[in-house]
């Protein structure tokens, strides 16, 4: 798209791989990862990792993660948004 920024796209693959790595939603780290929280600087491991709303793992009918997806460029409210829509359009 013209004049869209390219940051979000690494932010997304980041998202992405956040979740797919802990299998779970990258915000739940983010909960988590809080000052004086048990996995304070967390972010900082795996090359960095993104654990703030738009990273959401995707698993099979058996609750196994078999991908990731991440969205980043809007809102955390509309990157949620269109990861859902994503996962449920799989």
């Amino acid at each position: 798209m013209d004049g869209a920024q390219l940051g979000p796209i690494n932010i997304a693959i980041k998202k992405a791989e956040t979740s797919d790595l802990f299998a779970k939603p990258c915000q739940l780290l983010g909960e988590k990862s809080q000052p004086g929280a048990a996995l304070y600087h967390i972010e900082h491991s795996n090359n960095g990792l993104i654990t703030f709303v738009g990273g959401l793992p995707i698993n099979n009918t058996n609750g196994a993660v078999i991908a990731a997806i991440g969205v980043s460029g809007s809102t955390i409210v509309n990157d949620l948004a269109v990861a859902q829509a994503g996962i449920a359009a799989v």
